[in-house]
């Protein structure tokens, strides 16, 4: 079954969807909930070892579809991986904790084997300097909300999406934008990637994602039609000339991940190379 339950704030219960009979099951076992909890091994967990976290990188998450804190379960290699993600994402901003990640799912029983192994996450928003005066969104997921904007916030939004898929295209190897499917939330897994970082494959969502770069964030007009030419690589290459690493995004994992962190960098503001 998918996650449903609600954390509030300040619980330390793991899940607030636990019905009477799960919360005495779990508290039996010795739950704890600040360092993720493992579950048994019942043919709802039986795609290998599960743990609900109430966060990412120390970062509360939230369900996006009723604005309320709330644990997930994931695979904890795969929560690992989201732990470095953020704190890449987060280090290469000027904004302040705390942030809030809202998700819209993660482990699911009826989704893909990813989602059924607790190894993908359907990213929506991320939330800085909450409960400040200064909060506000960093990321917007939903290309259906900000795609139909225009102007100055067209661009914040549309800059900030592509530096945040940046990030996720570092450390995963599976990333899905409104580009190749995922319009309302950018889906993330790590079945080929596993626990490492990515190097450019030529997967068509890294295309996508290089051409969507180059253009927006860069300002090259490159053609975004998912096909690996002349175009992409010689824009690509000049972003590289640019940022002083020189050569081509498949030159060696150091070329991709270089493009990647300056593309968030300049996307959200932090350097202008």
């Amino acid at each position: 079954m998918a996650d449903n339950g609600n954390t509030p704030e300040g619980s330390t219960a793991p899940d607030g969807g636990f019905n009477r009979r799960r919360l005495f099951t779990l508290a039996a076992g010795g739950a704890a909930a600040a360092s993720g909890i493992l579950l048994p091994a019942t043919a709802a967990q039986a795609h290998g070892e599960l743990r609900y976290y109430s966060g990412i990188w120390g970062q509360n998450t939230v369900n996006a579809s009723n604005a309320q804190l709330q644990s997930y379960r994931y695979r904890p290699s795969f929560h690992d991986k989201l732990n470095a993600w953020l704190q890449l994402w987060f280090e290469n901003t000027g904004y302040e904790k705390p942030l809030r990640v809202w998700i819209s799912g993660v482990h699911k029983d009826s989704g893909n084997a990813a989602q059924r192994q607790g190894r993908a996450l359907n990213l929506d928003h991320i939330y800085v300097n909450h409960g400040s005066p200064t909060s506000q969104g960093a990321f917007q997921a939903n290309y259906e909300i900000w795609g139909r904007g225009s102007g100055s916030g067209l661009t914040y939004a549309r800059n900030n999406y592509w530096a945040t898929a940046a990030t996720l295209h570092y450390h995963f190897g599976t990333v899905r934008t409104y580009l190749n499917g995922s319009r309302v939330s950018v889906y993330v897994d790590n079945m080929t990637s596993g626990t490492g970082t990515t190097s450019f494959t030529r997967t068509e969502s890294q295309i996508l994602h290089v051409q969507a770069s180059c253009r927006y964030i860069w300002g090259k007009g490159t053609t975004i039609d998912g096909e690996w030419g002349d175009q992409a690589k010689r824009h690509s290459h000049e972003v590289l000339e640019r940022i002083g690493k020189g050569g081509y995004l498949g030159t060696s994992k150091s070329h991709w991940q270089a493009f990647n962190v300056a593309t968030m960098r300049k996307g959200i503001g932090t350097e202008s190379y």
